[in-house]
């Protein structure tokens, strides 16, 4: 069963807004992007990177390293920081295999996860269904990416559950696929994405809690 996520957080937090979103479309082994916009600062900058193979990615200065989904083929890795002072440009990250980018700038959160789940199925394939993942706070924000390896699928921005399509990058149908959701209310989070050609896949949803009121 899909969770049922609202608009408006609850009662006693910040309703949390994305602010902008920028992007590395084009796969490579050093990643970064400008946001059309400085960022404000206490708004919170979530980066994701989906990479094509097994990845280390290095945690730029100042940034933290959020959930992951490693040690497969593909990965992503997550990184996030509480901007403060910042210029339009982010900084470079450096991945061992090549990578993408997609990044969010979201005001109304406190600056901590809340919940992440990895999901790597043992088999090639053309969807992504995650495992519902219970948060623990009553309201925030929530990214989910999926990476297919460098290898476009066509995805067929089937997202359920509350998400929403925010990004589709490299290729014609695109290799990785990113989405989000706010959620006002304690309760699983669970969606799902489809695309056309099977291919190795891996996916990871990340939760963080809105800023209490």
């Amino acid at each position: 069963m899909k969770a049922l996520l609202g608009a408006h957080a609850a009662g006693g937090f910040a309703t949390p807004a994305v602010v902008q979103t920028t992007e590395q479309a084009t796969a490579s082994t050093t990643v970064t992007a400008t946001w059309p916009g400085t960022p404000t600062n206490g708004n919170l900058m979530i980066v994701a990177i989906p990479s094509g193979g097994n990845a280390t990615v290095t945690t730029p200065s100042g940034w933290t390293a959020g959930p992951t989904e490693l040690g497969a083929t593909p990965d992503i890795a997550t990184f996030y920081k509480v901007a403060s002072g910042e210029s339009t440009s982010l900084p470079s990250f450096a991945s061992t295999s090549t990578a993408r980018l997609m990044a969010w700038e979201v005001s109304g959160l406190s600056g901590s996860v809340d919940v992440s789940q990895g999901t790597v199925p043992g088999s090639n394939g053309t969807s992504m269904d995650f495992t519902p993942t219970a948060t623990t706070a009553a309201a925030g924000f929530a990214i989910a990416v999926i990476s297919l390896g460098n290898s476009s699928g066509g995805f067929s921005n089937a997202w359920d559950g509350g998400f929403a399509q925010r990004f589709v990058l490299g290729g014609s149908g695109g290799s990785t696929t990113g989405a989000d959701c706010i959620y006002s209310a304690a309760a699983a989070l669970d969606t799902t994405e489809t695309w056309i050609s099977s291919r190795s896949r891996s996916g990871l949803i990340v939760a963080f809690t809105a800023t209490p009121l």
